[in-house]
């Protein structure tokens, strides 16, 4: 049986800053991307860096359209160029949450830790960079004690990279949200494609801009941690609550209400082949 962890939720949502701010190249960009054409629109954010190179949001577009494209070292350097050329914090966390994604992609589970930390450093309260670093680090831990990964010596150094590129688990498909102009963003609030954001889409459900909510009992905390379990490939309920006990306790409290009384719409057949 192979298991895949489907946790990963990513920012891949064009960013459109102000209409003024993109030259037309920029805006078709984002109008391929909304349209999954992902391959036309890393073109179209080519095409208008060349005329913008020093702007942050096209960068983050051309990162995300080719992480939709699986070419993630590209990403990472679009996401590197973003984090260089940008003063603006929720444009960071952003760009440092999908390099996280994109390294996790990469096999590299050493540089998606510490990815997801400055993530996290940056947005505390970020659901989503706490689930995935406490995840990776989970994977990571079991890929080293069964020897899928050579542990670090003692200056620091090892192998990161799982043996047959396999951290145990198949990588998580990261998930694709429409766009949402900055402002949207800034308000925690997403609705229309911006050019500033994008992903690679394995599962096709669309996911809501991603929000920051803070610890607590809201129905939308209760659907978002819900719609991360279902993502998750099938684990049986001993395994998930193994798991559990082994997080800390804000990522217990949130996940024991998605347990309690709702197995059936988490946990899928555990003897089902994916």
């Amino acid at each position: 049986m192979t298991q895949k962890f489907l946790f990963i939720t990513l920012l891949l949502m064009p960013i459109l800053a102000n209409a003024e701010s993109f030259d037309a190249a920029a805006r078709q960009g984002v109008a391929h991307y909304d349209r999954q054409e992902y391959e036309q629109a890393s073109n179209k954010f080519l095409e208008s860096q060349t005329q913008k190179p020093n702007h942050p949001e096209i960068s983050y577009n051309l990162g995300n359209s080719d992480y939709r494209l699986e070419k993630y070292e590209s990403a990472l350097e679009s996401y590197a160029k973003t984090l260089a050329d940008s003063t603006d914090p929720a444009l960071q966390q952003k760009s440092l949450y999908n390099s996280g994604n994109a390294w996790y992609q990469m096999g590299d589970l050493d540089k998606a830790i510490e990815f997801y930390s400055q993530a996290l450093e940056l947005d505390p309260s970020d659901i989503d960079s706490k689930f995935n670093l406490e995840f990776t680090r989970k994977r990571l831990t079991q890929a080293r004690q069964s020897g899928q990964i050579a542990p670090r010596d003692k200056t620091g150094k090892g192998s990161t990279q799982q043996n047959d590129n396999n951290p145990g688990d198949d990588p998580p498909s990261p998930e694709a949200n429409p766009a949402s102009s900055q402002e949207e963003n800034s308000a925690g609030n997403s609705s229309e494609p911006a050019a500033n954001e994008s992903g690679p889409p394995k599962n096709k459900n669309s996911s809501p801009n991603r929000e920051t909510p803070s610890f607590g009992t809201t129905a939308t905390e209760d659907s978002r941690i819900a719609d991360v379990l279902r993502q998750m490939a099938p684990m049986t309920q001993k395994e998930a609550e193994r798991w559990l006990a082994s997080m800390d306790e804000d990522l217990k409290k949130i996940m024991r209400k998605q347990f309690q009384g709702r197995m059936d719409d988490i946990f899928m057949d555990p003897d089902k082949d994916w």
